[in-house]
């Protein structure tokens, strides 16, 4: 997996040679208070390239809940 940052926080997991359930999806960091780690990550899988701009737009989301 490769992590990907803003400043000090972590927003989401790309797969590199290994993903997570599955091969093609993504994770994003919800940064929503009160939750375990575990619960903390929403998994999106890409299937082709129709969902690309979604999940552009769920890195776009936790790109801007993290803090800087």
């Amino acid at each position: 997996m490769i992590s990907i940052y803003r400043g000090d926080t972590i927003f989401a997991l790309l797969p590199g040679t290994r993903g997570l359930e599955l091969p093609n999806a993504i994770a994003t960091k919800l940064n929503e208070p009160g939750q375990t780690e575990g619960e903390k990550w929403q998994s999106f899988a890409i299937e082709d390239d129709g969902e690309l701009s979604a999940a552009l737009k769920h890195l776009e989301e936790a790109y801007g809940k993290a803090k800087k």
